[in-house]
């Protein structure tokens, strides 16, 4: 084998470029005498860049993707608990059937409830407020009046909004109004005996 068939073998396919090249300067210098020196710088960049070229590929176009198939996997939101029903309005108090032989409040027993009240507001107070600050209610308190004073009071019925905080404070008023309850000296002769009922009303924040 020659030398010229030998060369060729070796360089296969891969020198096709290179030698494409040589036959174009060849040619120009067939033509013109001469390669410029311009000329051959730009082959020369143009074999710079080829394997560039060739090698990087173009980013991905992601902007046109579509992401309408994927579902987030969230929990699901927790359920509001429920709110506590308010009582709407104040609350009056029972009124008493007649038929129990009791006759309105006087005037003196009225003064003395009011000058007292501190009594009644520290029942409501102490033991339905401090449970429940919303607390409101009325209640029924039946005044027996002997010898010019009073010898017994005590709640004869009450509606309250919560009932457990308005039973402690039914209790507490009847511990301590037929004690805290005092006529005034003028007031003690005009009071006919008999069984006298009181209203009260509370109402909370």
């Amino acid at each position: 084998m020659g030398m010229r068939g030998w060369l060729g073998i070796r360089l296969g396919v891969g020198s096709v470029a290179t030698i494409s090249v040589c036959a174009v300067l060849a040619a120009c210098s067939k033509h013109a005498g001469g390669v410029s020196t311009g000329a051959a710088d730009t082959v020369s960049r143009v074999l710079a860049a080829a394997p560039e070229a060739a090698v990087v590929a173009p980013p991905a176009d992601t902007a046109s993707a579509d992401l309408s198939h994927l579902h987030a996997a969230l929990p699901a939101a927790a359920p509001e608990p429920p709110r506590p029903t308010q009582t709407t309005g104040p609350v009056s108090a029972p009124k008493l059937d007649a038929s129990l032989g009791y006759r309105e409040a006087p005037a003196p027993l009225r003064r003395a409830v009011t000058r007292e009240q501190a009594v009644s507001q520290f029942c409501f107070q102490e033991f339905g407020q401090k449970v429940d600050p919303t607390l409101q209610g009325g209640i029924a308190v039946l005044v027996t009046i002997a010898s010019g004073a009073i010898a017994d009071a005590h709640v004869a019925s009450a509606r309250w909004s919560d009932r457990p905080p308005g039973e402690q404070v039914d209790r507490c008023l009847d511990e301590r109004v037929a004690q805290a309850w005092r006529f005034a000296p003028e007031d003690s002769a005009s009071v006919a005996p008999g069984r006298y009922v009181v209203y009260l009303t509370f109402r909370g924040s």
